[in-house]
Parts: C-alpha cells; structure tokens; sequence
C-alpha cells in the first residue's frame, strides 16, 4: 500500500488541529503567528502534493475547505476584536456571511453537501485574509479592512453565483467564467 498517498490529507488534518491550538494563545504573539504561519504553509502544500502525487480526492477537497473555514473563522474572530476596526465594516462583514450562508444553502440543497469552491477569486481572499497579521504592521486597519472585504464580497457573490447557476458540483472550478 502506498503511504505517501495519505500525506495531502494528514496535512489538512494537522491544520485543522493547529487551528483549534489559535484559540489558546494571544492575537498577534509569537506562538498564534507562528502557528498561523504553518497553517498557511500546510493550507498550501496539501494541495500541491496531491497534485504533484495524482491523489486529489473528493474527502481531500471536502477536507480542504473544512480547514480552511476552520482557520479563517477563527483567525478573524480572533483578531478582530483586537483592531480598531470601522463600525461600518461589520455591517458589510455580516453581509458576506449572509452570502455565503445562502451560497452554502443552495449547494446543500442542489448537490445534498456542503460546497466550498476553490475558486481564484477565493485564492485571493484567503491569501488576503493569510497576509492580514502581517500587513496590519504597516498598512492602516481601515485600508486593510477594505481591501480584504471588497475581495470576499467579491468571492462570495462569485461562489454564490456558481452555485446557483451550475448543473453539478465542480470544486475546483476556476472561475464565474470558465
């Protein structure tokens, strides 16, 4: 039996553990940004040594967004409390949720599972959400806030979009357009 094949998932598997460890410390200290750091590092290698070894799996991908979900969450509830974060961004916070709310509903209904794209437009917002601890160093809470919910409202009205109009469930879907 080939054990290598297990690697991209027990990757997954670690950060969704090192997610739950964010809990314990404190926003912005050594052990959160370091753990967050090799979130980001496993987030990206699991996908890349699945492809690399032909084992990309439907649990793989299920387990992916899992994680993902898992990291983001918490990392921004987390943080956020921490900023001095514009009242005016929560409101538009709750409405990507709500986007992705009634996205993940549609796909539940339609395709009967919880369906997380991996789209570029979602790429980006991660990679965005990956870069906030070290970007709000030296770019101002407000701009990063932005920046960050403009590409997620994106992101998800994109997700949502797909979800909606499409006739079978393609994870891995590039885009609205392809």
């Amino acid at each position: 039996m080939n054990m290598w094949k297990y690697i991209p998932n027990t990757l997954t598997c670690i950060r969704i553990f090192l997610s739950l460890l964010l809990l314990i410390f404190p926003p912005f200290s050594f052990p959160f940004t370091f753990i967050f750091i090799v979130c980001g590092f496993t987030d990206v290698l699991d996908g890349w040594i699945a492809r690399k070894m032909n084992v990309i799996s439907e649990i793989g991908a299920k387990l992916d967004s899992f994680a993902d979900f898992m990291v983001i969450t918490i990392v921004l509830l987390r943080i956020l409390p921490r900023l001095l974060v514009p009242k005016l961004a929560y409101p538009w916070l709750l409405v990507i949720l709500l986007v992705r709310l009634v996205s993940v509903s549609i796909g539940l209904l339609k395709y009967r599972t919880i369906c997380f794209l991996h789209t570029y437009t979602n790429k980006v917002t991660g990679m965005m959400i990956f870069s906030l601890p070290i970007l709000l160093l030296w770019i101002d809470v407000s701009i990063v806030l932005f920046i960050s919910c403009l590409l997620a409202t994106i992101s998800s009205v994109e997700e949502l979009l797909i979800n909606a109009t499409s006739v079978r469930l393609d994870r891995n879907v590039k885009s609205l357009f392809s």
